[in-house]
C-alpha cells in the first residue's frame, strides 16, 4: 500500500508540475517559485494559504508567516480562476494543506 501512495503521489506531482508549465500567465521564475515552495511544504507537511482577489486577476500564494506571497497575475479572471480550481485539487491529491486566506 505504501508504494502504491508514493506512485500516485508522484503522478499527483507530475500533474501539477504540468499545470504550472502550461499555464502561459506564470513567468518562469515565479513558477520556480512555487515550485519550490510545494516541495518545501510537502517535506515539512506544511500547510499553503491561497487566496483570489475579489474583482482582480490576482492569485496568492503564501506559506508560514505569509510574509512573502507567490503572486500571480492573470490575464483574465477566467484564466485565474481556472489555474486556481486546477492548483488547488492538485494540491489536495499531493494530500498538502491548503487554506483559503486571502
Amino acid at each position: 500500500m505504501m508504494i502504491e501512495r508514493q506512485e500516485n503521489k508522484l503522478t499527483d506531482l507530475q500533474q501539477l508540475d504540468r499545470l504550472l508549465h502550461e499555464t502561459r500567465d506564470l513567468h518562469k521564475l515565479a513558477r520556480q517559485r512555487v515550485q519550490a515552495v510545494i516541495l518545501q511544504q510537502m517535506q515539512l507537511n506544511g500547510c499553503l494559504y491561497i487566496g483570489r482577489i475579489v474583482d482582480s486577476c490576482i492569485y496568492h500564494i503564501g506559506w508560514d508567516a505569509l510574509v512573502e506571497p507567490v503572486t500571480l497575475k492573470f490575464a483574465t479572471n477566467r484564466s485565474r480562476n481556472e489555474f486556481a480550481d486546477t492548483f488547488e485539487a492538485c494540491c489536495r491529491k499531493c494530500q498538502i494543506d491548503i487554506q483559503k486566506s486571502y
